[in-house]
């Protein structure tokens, strides 16, 4: 695909005592055309860090075999609004930070921009005009009404009938605007950041790996799963909405990653084999299974700023390839810290007991609040990763701004009484560890899952599987009924450190449907 070429020709004439003439001028070309013409003395500096950039959707249209789908995103005012978003934050100053760095295997290093950008997934037109499973538009869909045909099929149901009387494609609650915000992401993603890249070795090949993701449409969730067993052509790059079932999956078709080059900054489009629909099915399956998901999943500043998924086999200690990032306090938007906590984002790394392996990890008296991805309504039991180790310290938790429990002290290791953690297999009379399982839930605890550990064995972290493993649990936070699909807000509050060094790690949140915790599995 050509992008747009933009040209900066600058005539100097050398004229007697160096003073310059009217001929002395800056010409900007833009499409063969002059856009901009200056006298050099009236130009104070010049700047070529974006002389290159073409919006996202700009460099979109330009591809005849999406027209369908840019169509609808340019009426419904989804394509002004990616292509008018500030692609970085030009107060970002990388210089500003002065803290001294640590090492995690090794040297932290400082982010080096604070960049946005957009993903967006989208039928071609003749995927479109194939696509016949909608009752709607049984002969496919060859124009933008069958594409609002489609959208009003599928989104009256899980909406209630709210929108059948708006007829503005720019209103949020338009199915067809809905229908165009649920394949458009507010981050910088590479066909291979959907999943493909998280697949490092710290996860055992037999589990499937699921990663979930918000789109631009509000109060929804995109589940993409790597399916171990699926040979699908493309499948290494995750199902789309499987529902457990491969047939029914979006897959990633072969045009990925456009614009190539690195013309449009703001991020990529992909192909995608189908529309991808929101559906009150979808709504159902994902309320009823257990939702582990990553905690840097939820923030797009690790995704456009090429931090989370730069180190897919999790190499550990080899600068280049091995990332520890000090975040400044107010550099992801949904973060909120106290003025004394230490933010770390630790990369993919073999030195980890993690579930992706990687972690955000906090310091000092820290107090933290965090909102999650948006969680369809549904009883669950609410859960975090826990590393114990002696510089937790006492915390307080919350959860939607309001305090769950009494503190809970976190600097207990997992074999304190108060836990009374055991290896499985260590007790005749318990072999597999059930009976020490139900135990541990009478103390508000769970063992890791067995379906990943720490593959380069460092720091201790020698077990086979992180069920195996003493310096990992999962710590209940409490049970929570959610009456809406909307993000919530979990606050952990440093009410007492048991060390002149507090530490925090952060690896994951599940949420488990009550109705799943006599038949859920130890993975």
């Amino acid at each position: 695909m050509m992008a747009r070429q933009f040209s900066v020709i600058i005539f100097l004439f050398v004229v007697a005592y160096g003073q310059a003439t009217t001929r002395d001028s800056v010409y900007v070309m833009y499409g063969g055309k002059v856009v901009f013409k200056e006298a050099l003395t009236q130009v104070d500096s010049f700047s070529f860090v974006n002389s290159l950039y073409v919006p996202l959707v700009e460099a979109m249209a330009k591809d005849q075999r999406f027209s369908l789908f840019y169509q609808a995103l340019k009426v419904t005012g989804w394509a002004d609004f990616i292509n008018r978003s500030p692609i970085e934050d030009e107060t970002f100053d990388p210089q500003a930070d002065k803290r001294a760095l640590m090492n995690h295997t090794v040297q932290e290093e400082r982010p080096i921009a604070r960049k946005f950008g957009y993903t967006i997934l989208a039928p071609s037109d003749e995927t479109l005009a194939d696509y016949t499973d909608c009752p709607a538009c049984p002969a496919g869909i060859h124009s933008l009404a069958d594409l609002e045909n489609l959208a009003t099929y599928y989104y009256r149901d899980v909406y209630n009938h709210d929108a059948d009387f708006i007829t503005d494609y720019k209103d949020k609650k338009h199915y067809l605007n809905r229908f165009i915000a649920y394949h458009c992401f507010d981050r910088i993603m590479a066909a291979s950041r959907f999943i493909k890249d998280y697949a490092t070795p710290h996860h055992f090949p037999q589990f499937d790996l699921f990663e979930y993701m918000e789109p631009l449409l509000e109060q929804s969730l995109v589940e993409v799963q790597l399916d171990r067993d699926c040979t699908l052509p493309t499948s290494q790059y995750g199902l789309l909405n499987s529902q457990g079932d491969p047939s029914k999956a979006v897959l990633f078709k072969e045009v990925l990653n456009i614009p190539d080059g690195g013309f449009a900054k703001s991020g990529y489009y992909h192909e995608i084999s189908a529309p991808l629909l929101f559906t009150e099915a979808l709504v159902a399956d994902l309320s009823s299974k257990r939702l582990r998901m990553d905690i840097a999943s939820f923030f797009p500043e690790l995704a456009s700023n090429n931090m989370r998924g730069n180190n897919p086999t999790a190499v550990a200690g080899v600068y280049g390839k091995t990332h520890a990032y000090l975040l400044p306090n107010n550099y992801i938007k949904d973060i909120s810290l106290s003025g004394n906590t230490r933010m770390t984002y630790i990369g993919a790394c073999a030195a980890y007991e993690d579930y992706q392996g990687d972690e955000l990890y906090f310091r000092g008296p820290y107090d933290v609040t965090l909102k999650t991805l948006p969680i369809p309504p549904g009883t669950y039991e609410v859960r975090m990763s826990h590393q114990p180790t002696a510089y937790r310290g006492k915390v307080l938790m919350y959860v939607d701004g309001v305090q769950v429990g009494d503190t809970v002290d976190l600097s207990l290791l997992a074999k304190n009484p108060s836990i009374g953690w055991e290896t499985p297999g260590s007790n005749i009379n318990d072999r597999n560890g059930f009976k020490n399982d139900s135990l541990l839930r009478t103390k508000g605890y769970l063992k890791g899952p067995s379906s990943f550990y720490c593959f380069g064995h460092w720091y201790g972290y020698n077990a086979d599987n992180a069920r195996l493993s003493q310096h990992n649990l999962r710590r209940i936070i409490g049970t929570f009924t959610f009456t809406e699909f909307k993000p919530h807000t979990l606050r952990i509050q440093c009410v007492l450190s048991r060390s002149s060094d507090t530490q925090l790690a952060m690896d994951y949140l599940e949420f488990v449907p009550v109705s799943l915790l006599e038949t859920e599995g130890i993975d």
